[in-house]
């Protein structure tokens, strides 16, 4: 990791479960997100900035019309239902992917 990552990722990698090890992980990562909009830009942008690389999947139509999936190597690995409030559905959003990062990386150090 350089030096601008490094400073980019640094409160990331200070917290006990990510560190250093755990960030050089998630930048190596590629994950895909589906849904429909304003949802699917939401969990992109909120992934990328914890460094993950992310594909946007086309969006899926009406089979889940009000929340996201995030895939990793084309595998279902958290769908995440949101409320019809747009407040109440981004405050949702934005702890169940900080759930599924710190979940992600148990996975990804187990392997």
């Amino acid at each position: 990791m350089d030096d601008a990552l490094l400073d980019q990722y640094s409160r990331q990698i200070l917290l006990d479960d990510v560190g250093y090890d755990g960030q050089e992980l998630l930048l190596r990562t590629t994950v895909e997100v589906e849904g429909l909009e304003p949802f699917r830009g939401w969990a992109q942008r909120y992934l990328a900035a914890a460094g993950l690389q992310v594909s946007v999947a086309p969006e899926p139509g009406e089979s889940f019309p009000n929340g996201v999936r995030v895939l990793v190597a084309g595998r279902l690995i958290r769908e995440i239902p949101l409320p019809g409030n747009w407040g109440e559905a981004l405050n949702r959003l934005g702890l169940d992917l900080a759930v599924f990062l710190l979940d992600l990386l148990g996975e990804l150090e187990g392997v």
